[in-house]
């Protein structure tokens, strides 16, 4: 028995019209590589071994057919031998990853790759014509690498993926006191993006992002403010006036 087992990341769908007397039939793409075990010393000079895989963060489906997926490498031999990554930064494995896939799941299209140095990606959401825009962490390495990206009040970001993998159309820095955006989605005319997540300091209110997406630059919501709050204190429903606030 192999004490360390391969670990490999799997996409599976179930496609309709291609069925057996068994039931549909499961498509299974898989790519990934061994795990990386670092093994480091607690307080008491014990061994702490920490294993880490690769994984799937998240996935989006555009509306004009392809799959992305986003996630974590762990390094660069775990993309497919027939797909030549794009590399979007110079740096040491872990990578993050986007992932383009064939509407029928036949096979692996594009990948693009950031050192987790550069970007660390989290969350994902596919527009209409393909491209897709990609929310996470900027790195110290990315940072460097673009100056709109770079926010002294956050170390969150965003980026605009060209559906072919290859360009960056923008990369821009998340919202103020975000220490995570943890949900993203675009408008059905691919026009805005929203997002939202976690935040920094207590008494802090979680708060809701809009911006255009051909630029990434956030756009006041109705009112006096740039962002929308809910932050009404009572169980009252959601839709009662004066719940959702503008600052």
């Amino acid at each position: 028995m192999n004490p360390t087992p391969l670990r490999r990341i799997a996409l599976a769908a179930l496609l309709p019209g291609l069925t057996s007397p068994a039931g549909p039939r499961v498509v299974r793409l898989q790519f990934g590589g061994p795990d990386a075990v670092v093994t480091n010393t607690d307080s008491k000079g014990r061994p702490v071994v920490i294993v880490h895989g690769d994984e799937i963060l998240d996935l989006a489906a555009a509306p004009s057919g392809p799959l992305w997926a986003v996630g974590r490498l762990q390094s660069a031999e775990a993309v497919p031998a027939v797909i030549r990554p794009v590399r979007h930064g110079d740096g040491p494995a872990p990578y993050s990853f986007a992932a383009r896939l064939r509407t029928d799941l036949s096979a692996i299209e594009a990948v693009a790759l950031w050192p987790t140095g550069v970007f660390t990606a989290g969350r994902c959401t596919a527009m209409p014509g393909s491209d897709l825009v990609i929310a996470g962490r900027l790195g110290p390495d990315g940072a460097a690498q673009w100056p709109t990206a770079r926010s002294e009040k956050t170390r969150t970001a965003l980026l605009r993926l060209a559906a072919n993998a290859g360009r960056l159309l923008w990369v821009v820095p998340g919202a103020p006191n975000q220490s995570e955006i943890a949900g993203l989605a675009c408008t059905p005319d691919g026009r805005r993006i929203f997002w939202t997540g976690s935040t920094l300091g207590r008494g802090i209110g979680a708060y809701v992002v809009q911006a255009d997406a051909s630029t990434g630059k956030s756009i006041p919501f109705e009112g006096t403010g740039e962002w929308a709050i809910g932050l009404h204190p009572d169980s009252k429903t959601l839709s009662m006036p004066g719940q959702v606030l503008a600052f």
